[in-house]
C-alpha cells in the first residue's frame, strides 16, 4: 500500500501517519537525551543529531530545549498534538 505511485487514496493518509509516528519517536528520543539538550549544535552537519535539532527549531521556532523537554514531562499529550498540527496529521 505505501509503494512509491500507488493509486490507493488510503497511501497518502497512511504514509503521512508513518513520517509524524517517526519523527515524534525521534524528537522525543532527542529530547530526552542530555547530550543532545545540553548542546544540540555540537552535531556536524548532515548527522541525525543537526537534523533533529533543525526539525524541532522549524517546528518550535525561538523555544529553547531545556523547556520542551519540560514540557513532554509536563503534558506530553498537548505537545503531540501540536506535533500533529505542525505535520498536517488529523487526529
Amino acid at each position: 500500500m505505501l509503494r512509491s505511485g500507488s493509486s490507493d487514496p488510503r497511501a497518502g493518509l497512511l504514509k503521512s501517519f508513518v513520517t509524524f509516528d517517526v519523527a515524534r519517536s525521534l524528537i522525543f528520543g532527542a529530547l530526552r537525551n542530555d547530550r543532545f539538550v545540553d548542546d544540540p549544535e555540537d552535531f556536524e552537519d548532515g548527522s541525525v543529531g543537526r537534523m533533529l535539532f533543525e526539525l524541532i527549531t522549524m517546528c518550535w521556532p525561538g523555544s529553547q530545549l531545556p523547556s520542551l523537554r519540560s514540557r513532554i514531562v509536563e503534558d506530553s499529550s498537548r505537545f503531540n498534538a501540536e506535533l500533529q498540527a505542525r505535520f498536517g496529521v488529523v487526529g
